[in-house]
């Protein structure tokens, strides 16, 4: 590398700088990919919310800690789900549901006993069995905030090295991870309370994001195609122009002063150089050079006589 040609060193260069800005603009596309997904999550929440304050308004009964209104409003979360299209899980906190009064309200309604399949809640009502093991929750209802909040994003639309290692569904707020069944599905929850305002469980709500987050993967890849074009593109020209400019004019300036020099040296006083380039740096100096060589002749010819 040392003594490697400068042509080469220079070029190795402008390589080099392209693929660290190529690799800085990934890293900012893939920041915004992933931040539009949480936009698409956000927004989930606040339609959740809006459709549960819609449905509990028209409700004949409103959520209570006593789970009698199983067997009254079991549709809840379905009405819902024809809304918005998400699929639901009305959490209920064990400390404050009775379990005997529980058990006995879900058989009326012939929804099963499921008391003791999670620890800190009871799902009471549910839109669909095959995302039932995905409503898993572990944070105190009094601890979400009002507004609600985003649990987590199963990215299948990414790639698994982005996703596959940074993060599993293990924690309070898992915030995202590699779905297993290429669907990019985004959790979020949001506290509930009963008719005196006491926060009795939360609204666990999933939502297929998949379409929304390949458009934005596939944005991001054709921006990706589209910068890494114009690096190559731009690597190119900038080689071309230095090759044509300045690299091969140096060489053709070398092999004139080689020639000048050595029929000076061999005795031929007349030979001279003249500048063909433009007047820039490199002409300035070849001009610098052919009156250097005049100077060094015409010392030689008076030397001679």
């Amino acid at each position: 590398m040392k003594n490697s040609p400068i042509r080469f060193k220079i070029l190795l260069g402008v390589v080099l700088i392209n693929i660290l800005g190529a690799a800085a603009v990934v890293v900012y596309l893939h920041q915004s990919y992933s931040s539009g997904l949480d936009d698409a999550a956000f927004k989930e929440i606040v339609q959740s919310q809006a459709a549960w304050n819609n449905i509990q308004e028209l409700g004949v009964t409103k959520l209570s800690a006593d789970p009698a209104f199983l067997e009254k409003s079991p549709d809840w979360l379905d009405r819902m789900k024809a809304q918005t299209g998400m699929d639901y899980y009305l959490l209920l906190d064990k400390t404050v549901v009775d379990q005997a009064a529980y058990v006995s309200a879900r058989e009326k309604a012939n929804l099963g006993n499921n008391w003791d399949e999670q620890e800190q809640y009871v799902v009471a009502l549910s839109t669909s069995d095959a995302l039932y093991d995905a409503a898993v929750f572990e944070v105190p209802a009094a601890d979400v905030p009002e507004t609600g909040k985003l649990t987590g994003i199963e990215n299948g639309s990414c790639t698994k090295t982005c996703h596959g290692n940074l993060g599993t569904k293990d924690g309070k707020y898992w915030t995202i991870a590699w779905s297993d069944n290429e669907l990019t599905n985004a959790h979020g929850v949001s506290p509930v309370s009963d008719e005196e305002n006491n926060v009795v469980g939360v609204l666990y709500s999933i939502e297929n994001i998949t379409d929304s987050a390949n458009a934005a993967k596939d944005s991001m890849l054709l921006t990706l195609v589209v910068i890494g074009v114009t690096l190559l593109v731009a690597t190119l020209v900038i080689g071309g122009l230095l090759d044509t400019l300045v690299f091969k004019r140096l060489s053709r300036m070398i092999a004139s002063m080689e020639d000048i020099s050595m029929r000076v040296a061999g005795g031929d006083f007349d030979a001279h150089f003249e500048a063909r380039g433009p007047k820039d740096e490199i002409g300035k100096f070849e001009e610098f050079f052919g009156q250097f060589m005049g100077l060094v002749s015409m010392t030689f010819k008076s030397l001679m006589k």
